[in-house]
């Protein structure tokens, strides 16, 4: 189930891209990274199949309807997806969502590998794109969310992301990746893939979403100034902004490129994104986020163990924690 891309509909009758400014109030600390990202799925055993088999995660922490997915076939290290069984969870349709999650593999061969692996499963990607900070390969979990897998392209490359902004919404689409040169070069001895599989150093890289047109603005306050990420590149005809923190390319974005409603309050459970969460160094650094939060309008619940979460404007939900 690929994403579409036909916005027409939604864009402004002119506009240009806007230049990113430093927005008032305080920043998240450079060390903030992105935790667990949960999702909703409809059937748990056939998605852990799906990541275990294509993407080669594994699964730890079993309950009767949840699963953590790791890495490490030892589980040792941090969960980067969670899976949440709603049989009854519908597709997301018209309201808003991920759009992707995007895990990070540490090179190259281990992004080709990943690729190897996807194909011999009898999978498929939903597209491929030749970022200029990063090459991606996407592909559709059972229920339509979709997961980036990307590896960085080395930093001095990455130029100006702004620019490649401009660019791409000027004249889509991007350039595709070479999905033949990278099939080849992984090259596992006997078929193993053992690089591959069990790759610690993997890592939630960014969250990117699908927001309702009418929210735009009010996610942008969200994202920005409450949360803390820096804007570094925003293009206000197409609706759609990148955060980061520190001198990283992004590390969440958003669009509004399509005509979405609001995520219901209750009473309909979608597939796709439950919770993404935000890890930092320590607790005044959360309580720092909270009070932006605040003062910026957004409700803020206060959890056990020191933890917020807040919700944008479509009803997507964060948890910010600090680093264990």
């Amino acid at each position: 189930m690929s994403k579409t891309f036909d916005v027409s509909a939604t864009l402004p009758a002119s506009g240009e891209a806007a230049r990113p400014t430093d927005a008032a109030g305080g920043r998240l600390p450079a060390a903030a990274r992105l935790g667990t990202v949960e999702l909703v799925v409809s059937d748990l055993e056939r998605s852990i199949r799906f990541y275990e088999e294509q993407l080669g995660l594994h699964a730890h922490a079993r309950d009767r309807d949840r699963v953590d997915l790791t890495a490490a076939p030892d589980g040792g290290s941090e969960p980067l997806l969670a899976l949440v069984e709603r049989p009854d969870a519908r597709p997301s349709g018209s309201f808003a969502n991920l759009f992707h999650v995007a895990l990070k593999t540490p090179s190259r061969d281990e992004l080709a590998l990943t690729y190897r692996r996807i194909l011999d499963a009898g999978g498929s990607l939903a597209y491929a794109i030749d970022h200029w900070p990063h090459s991606s390969i996407y592909i559709d979990d059972p229920d339509g969310s979709t997961v980036e897998l990307l590896v960085d392209k080395p930093a001095e490359a990455w130029g100006v992301l702004q620019e490649e902004i401009d660019l791409y919404y000027r004249s889509p689409p991007p350039p595709a990746l070479d999905l033949d040169a990278l099939a080849a070069a992984a090259q596992p001895a006997g078929g193993a893939y053992a690089p591959a599989r069990g790759a610690t150093r993997w890592s939630v890289n960014h969250v990117h979403f699908d927001t309702a047109v009418a929210d735009y603005e009010r996610a942008r306050d969200f994202y920005v100034p409450a949360l803390g990420f820096e804007l570094n590149a925003e293009h206000l005809a197409w609706r759609v902004l990148f955060g980061r923190v520190g001198s990283y390319h992004h590390h969440v974005a958003v669009n509004a490129w399509r005509k979405l409603d609001r995520r219901p309050d209750a009473g309909l459970e979608l597939a796709g994104i439950r919770r993404w969460s935000l890890i930092l160094p320590d607790q005044a650094d959360v309580d720092a986020t909270a009070s932006r939060l605040r003062q910026h309008g957004f409700a803020v619940a206060s959890l056990d163990d020191g933890a917020i979460e807040s919700s944008d404007p479509a009803g997507i939900t964060v948890r910010v924690g600090r680093d264990a």
